[in-house]
């Protein structure tokens, strides 16, 4: 075994960035076992199926692996790897950097430096226990909310990586301390990043990214002012836990309605309005302000999503919800709800029929128990 005084952050790092790039990763949260579909030589898989496919209980798992989270285990002799993990933890963010971690392991050769079948206390020392791990850790934290992104996003707390990245709040508090640790060194956005650039769409989506506290709509926007479904000031650039989707138009990239939203012509090549109807195909904001002699003075004609019924920047009347397009938002949002509340009481209607069924079954399971045991003893009699 090669003698490693200290851990190689930068080379753990660069593996999880490579293994990002090369799978063409553009968003979060990483799909994480999808990443290892091109690895011949690595299986995943969870404690339960390999007790099962070996006869052994979950315990003897855990034991046989070392740890009740995961490990790597390494087959020298056919130079393959299997990454277990235990399915039976509930908590999802766990399970995910658990195998990021092991993926670590695997792809930084930890098992091959060492010469190990499975990295444990007991095989190595101390010393380059802790460094493994600390590498381990290291590539996984980047894997999962890589700090090249991150630095690039808008400010943020550790509930928010906990639901952008899937993961503990354990593991994103502790990845929001290396985080500003890190910043406090001196590092700094790049923004000729490839990883920055591969995630460009997501990272301004998600700096754009608002709700209003009064109709819980989502929008993204560059510093609104105004809801522009209910023209509400109260707005967050945090998700609350349940957000609304109010009806609107679909648009094309240039704001225009794919369809026009008065006679439903689909004709729709070039302009400001339906050539069959005349009604507004493109949604603006209807600001504007005209002097005595009908001279236009102020025109805000921002250009607005197919829902607005108000322009985000001053709240003004939007030309589709003027002209009656697009209906009041409190009687969407009573639809909504009501949709809501009817599917809530058809699924609570299902799982008392499947009750209802289960309890039948039973019942006539016990009949034919009683009848099988009547026939033994009148047959003993």
């Amino acid at each position: 075994m090669m003698m490693i005084s200290k851990p190689n952050f930068k080379r753990a790092e660069q593996a999880a960035y490579t293994l990002l790039k090369q799978n063409h990763i553009n968003q979060l949260p990483i799909k994480v076992k999808k990443l290892t579909r091109g690895f011949k030589n690595l299986r995943i898989i969870t404690y339960s199926r390999f007790a099962e496919e070996n006869n052994m209980t979950t315990d003897e798992v855990i034991v046989f692996a070392g740890s009740e989270e995961g490990c790597c285990y390494y087959r020298k002799s056919e130079h393959k790897y299997m990454i277990l993990y235990n399915d039976l933890i509930q908590n999802e963010g766990r399970r995910r950097w658990t195998i990021a971690h092991e993926i670590g392991h695997y792809l930084l050769k930890h098992n091959e430096i060492t010469n190990k079948t499975i990295l444990s206390r007991s095989s190595l020392t101390q010393h380059e226990y802790k460094i493994f791990e600390q590498e381990a850790d290291c590539f996984a934290r980047s894997l999962l909310a890589p700090t090249s992104v991150l630095l690039a996003l808008k400010k943020f707390n550790a509930n928010d990586l906990s639901k952008w990245c899937s993961l503990s709040i354990n593991a994103s508090t502790n990845i929001l301390k290396f985080f500003n640790k890190g910043i406090d060194l001196g590092r700094r956005l790049d923004p000729n990043d490839k990883l920055v650039k591969l995630f460009r769409d997501y990272i301004f989506k998600k700096n754009t990214e608002y709700q209003c506290l009064r109709c819980k709509v989502v929008f993204y926007r560059t510093s609104p002012s105004y809801c522009p479904v209910c023209r509400s000031k109260k707005i967050s650039g945090r998700l609350g836990e349940s957000h609304m989707i109010y009806e609107g138009y679909a648009l094309d990239e240039n704001g225009r309605a794919n369809r026009c939203p008065k006679c439903d012509n689909e004709e729709i090549i070039e302009g400001e309005f339906c050539k069959v109807c005349g009604e507004f195909i493109i949604n603006r904001c209807d600001n504007r302000y005209h002097d005595r002699d009908g001279d236009l003075i102020i025109e805000c004609a921002q250009v607005a999503d197919g829902n607005a019924r108000y322009c985000f920047l001053c709240g003004h009347e939007t030309t589709f919800f003027k002209n009656g397009l697009l209906q009041q938002w409190k009687i969407d949002y009573k639809d909504i709800k009501k949709s809501e509340l009817r599917s809530e009481l058809e699924a609570l209607d299902e799982e008392v029929e499947i009750e209802i069924q289960e309890e039948k079954a039973e019942r006539d399971r016990e009949r034919t128990r009683a009848s099988q045991v009547a026939l033994r003893s009148w047959l003993d009699s």
